[in-house]
């Protein structure tokens, strides 16, 4: 593969926001740039379209998830969630 697969030395926090959301929830955690830069590892955002799954994260409603990955070492690993939950989040 060329690289080390994850090892588990990491926390992973997912948040499903509601696409009419996604840019304000996007601009809420670049604000915290200074805070919680160093905390993320990985961060990924993709969007999900509606579907009639009643478990699933984007029933009835298109959605972002926004994928955050932070070392366990780091002394504050929920730096970004304060500002994706202020939104309605799933």
């Amino acid at each position: 593969m060329g690289f080390t697969p994850s090892a588990g030395k990491e926390l992973q926090a997912e948040y499903f926001v509601p696409r009419k959301h996604a840019v304000e929830a996007i601009l809420a955690v670049e604000r915290l740039h200074d805070q919680a830069g160093p905390a993320l590892f990985i961060t990924e955002i993709r969007t999900i379209a509606a579907d009639k799954l009643w478990m699933s994260p984007g029933y009835e409603r298109d959605c972002v998830a926004a994928v955050f990955f932070t070392p366990l070492t780091y002394p504050e690993p929920r730096s970004c969630e304060c500002a994706v939950w202020c939104h309605p989040v799933r």
